[in-house]
This record gives C-alpha cells, structure tokens and sequence, in this order.
C-alpha cells in the first residue's frame, strides 16, 4: 500500500520543508489476559500469577496534515524470558529499522521516539542510514550528568540560543513556546566514545489578561545544529510524535477497528487481525481526506454539489464515520452507486 501511494506521488504531499519523512516508533499493548496465548509476551507477579499480553512495534508516518500510514510492524514475543520493556522494545526497535532502511534505502526519515529510544543504539543506527532524529529527552531521571552539561553550556557559551514564538492568539489569550537550545556538547551517552549532543527544549506559555502562567516544558535530543532560523521548524516536528497515539492508536483502539479486542489468539490470528487493522485504518483515511465523498453524493442524489466535500467535512469527526459506515453495512443492503470514471483528490484543508 505504501509502495503504491508513493508511485501515485501521494507521500511526498506528507514530507517536511527539509523533504523528510517523520516517522515515529512506538509500542502498544493490544491484548491482556492470564490465559496462555500464542506469540506472546508475559510478566509474572509476585503472587506468582502470570498475565499474557500481545504486543507490537510499530513504524508510522506522520504529516502535520493529520495524516498516519503504518509503514511497518514488529511483533514482540518472548516466550521463555520475561518480559522487559526496557530490553525487548529497544531489540524490537533495532530490527524493525534495520528492515525499513533494507525496504526504503531512497527516502529520508527523521526518527521519532520517546524517552525509551534516546540512547546510543538508536542514534548510530539514524547516523548510519543517514536519517535525522528527535529524541524525548529526560536528563532528570535518565541523564543527570547530561542535563548539567547543558545547563552549564546554556548558562555561559550559548545563553542567547533563546527566543520566543507566538503559537495562537485571540481576543484574551496568548500561547506561546519559548525556546532555548544548545549545540555540540560534547559527552560520552553509550560507552561508545564521545559524541556531540543538540538540545532543544521548548517551555509552552499562555498569557491570559496580561498574567503569564507556564503550561509545561518539552525537551529533546536533535541531530544538527540548532538555530533562530529553524529552532521553531524542528519543535513542531518534535511534537508531531504525539500523532501516533491520538490519530494513531487512540482512534483503533476506541473506533470501529477495535484491536484490543481479543478476537482470536490461535495462532497467528491476533497478529493477522492487527495487521488487517493497520490496512483498514489506512484506507479509512484515505476516504476521509479525499473528495470521493462528493462524488458519491452527485452520483447518488444527482445534485451538483461541490465535489471538494470530503467525508470528515460531512461528519466532522472520525467517530460520527465510523458510526455511519457501521449503520450502512450492518443495517442497510448495500449498493455501491454506479461511477465508471472519477478522478479523486485528496484535501488537506
């Protein structure tokens, strides 16, 4: 699907302004049961009780747009070792990556992940490919050493490496991200040497009726140079990760797809149904952002409507969808209308 949708010169519509693709890797827990399953993961209790869960690795593509694409999927098993997220994740992790750069080696990923990947491991492999990365960053807890070398670089050779942006604005209200970056600090994060580390951190600020309060601060590891010129490009497509959990899993989690739902466990059933999921979400979005629905419309009721009426325009959200495409196959005989040539328009608007 993916392969076709980048020959139809759909995928380059989803690239930044430096001509990347955010691709974002993250896990989710589908199913959690104490009875024994297939293909995976367990955890035992200090009851001495054990609890079973299905659980995969997914590389998604995120656009500003709103627009997520699953672009591969890494099951995680472990059926003679207990689980360890910290350890079983972060393998995953390597051999899905290693697998997209073999599938993909013509296109540019800039790397998403959360704390869990800011590691050594994680970078060398985008160095290695040639692709950007951003990284959540939490040197309180995982790299104290890390974050006072910053501070103290921040503090004295790069203290003007800040500046503020206004995000949004109305009648009463201000939001803005100040920013404070810093570039080159020299530390040993692996054991593997030293290497130069660019920081970004981005403190979100409201000012309602002339009174400023801080919202919440945002921190991350970089690879390049920091700057006035792209400090506010590189925050933005920091925050996108979080497309992969709203947009992303949220949707086929609480929707129609429902994939943590246990259908079946036989086998390789629950790992097919949730690659299936994948599929359909993908198809569904297609939908949505396209003008097929206009077309539809004209071909059903013969009105000369605006063919640039996408479904999420028609019903505004991805639930009022799932509910209406539900209502039509469940209730309704359905009849595709008649449309021997359309050409359709995906709108991002």
């Amino acid at each position: 699907m993916f392969s076709a949708l980048e020959r139809k010169k759909f995928i380059s519509k989803l690239k930044t302004k430096d001509n990347d693709l955010l691709l974002v890797i993250d896990g989710i827990q589908t199913i959690s049961t104490k009875r024994k399953i297939d293909h995976s993961t367990h955890k035992k209790h200090s009851n001495g009780t054990k609890t079973y869960h299905q659980y995969f690795l997914e590389a998604k593509i995120v656009s500003s747009n709103g627009f997520v694409i699953s672009l591969d999927t890494e099951s995680i098993e472990n059926p003679t070792v207990e689980f360890d997220k910290q350890d079983c994740e972060l393998r995953a992790a390597q051999r899905l990556l290693m697998r997209v750069s073999k599938k993909h080696p013509h296109l540019k990923f800039q790397i998403l992940g959360d704390a869990l990947y800011c590691n050594s491991v994680i970078m060398d492999i985008c160095n290695q490919n040639k692709w950007k990365y951003s990284l959540t960053f939490k040197g309180e807890t995982k790299y104290p050493k890390l974050l006072d070398e910053i501070n103290a670089e921040l503090n004295t050779k790069q203290r003007h490496n800040v500046d503020r942006y206004l995000l949004k604005k109305n009648e009463h209200t201000e939001l803005y991200v100040e920013l404070r970056w810093c570039n080159d600090v020299k530390y040993d994060l692996g054991g593997n040497g030293e290497r130069g580390i660019n920081f970004v951190e981005g403190k979100i600020i409201r000012i309602k009726n002339a009174i400023e309060h801080k919202i919440t601060t945002f921190t991350y590891l970089v690879d390049g140079s920091t700057t006035k010129q792209n400090a506010l490009r590189k925050f933005m497509d920091c925050r996108n990760r979080w497309k992969i959990e709203n947009e992303g899993f949220n949707f086929q989690k609480n929707n129609i797809l429902h994939i943590g739902h246990n259908f079946s466990s036989r086998g390789h059933a629950g790992q097919n149904f949730y690659l299936l999921a994948q599929i359909a979400h993908t198809i569904i979005q297609l939908a949505c952002f396209s003008d097929i629905a206009g077309h539809v419309r004209r071909a059903t009721t013969g009105d000369q409507d605006n063919l640039s009426q996408s479904l999420q325009g028609i019903f505004r959200s991805f639930m009022l969808i799932a509910q209406q495409i539900r209502m039509e196959f469940f209730n309704k005989v359905f009849k595709p209308p008649s449309l021997k040539t359309m050409r359709v328009r995906m709108k991002f608007a």
